[in-house]
């Protein structure tokens, strides 16, 4: 038997498959690398993404507040009625978790704008598990999000054209 093994490393010729029946030759046919959140780029698509749907998330509760202040005839410019997380996003957070957000400095309206701390934003996990402090979160969305003037916080309009198609039926 070791002569067989003797004779497969060291006989490549034509007699291959005669000398070692149990190796199959293979060719590549393709060949494929998948993107890291190391690769600078990557990272800053994901991050990018994650903090719009959290900002549209966190925008459309506000509405929400807003209108049932409205309609029970409560303060509409207070924002300590935005209720806790799980409401917020839907999303099941363990205890430390709902803690590090309600830690964080909340979401508030000036005028039509709604503005979300990035610090807000670095305390939800999906974004807290990419491992970016603030001063690189904002260097990444810096381009492809609006941000206030101190760059501490991204700005949004409160109202869209589209958040009024529903109401209308």
């Amino acid at each position: 038997m070791e002569e067989m093994n003797g004779q497969c490393n060291s006989v490549i010729d034509d007699n291959f498959e005669e000398v070692c029946p149990e190796k199959h030759v293979y060719e590549t046919v393709y060949k494929t690398s998948y993107p890291s959140l190391q690769q600078e780029k990557m990272l800053k698509f994901v991050l990018v993404g994650e903090v719009l749907i959290l900002v549209e998330r966190l925008r459309l509760r506000q509405q929400q507040v807003l209108r049932e202040q409205k309609d029970s005839g409560t303060n509409p410019g207070s924002t300590d009625s935005l209720g806790a997380p799980q409401i917020v996003l839907g999303a099941v957070f363990t205890e430390a978790e709902e803690a590090r957000i309600e830690n964080s400095p909340k979401p508030f309206c000036e005028g039509d704008k709604f503005f979300v701390p990035l610090q807000r934003l670095l305390a939800y996990p999906k974004v807290h598990h990419l491992r970016v402090d603030e001063e690189r979160m904002r260097s990444l969305i810096a381009g492809s999000v609006q941000l206030s003037i101190d760059c501490s916080a991204v700005v949004d309009d409160l109202y869209k054209s589209w958040d009024y198609w529903f109401e209308d039926y």
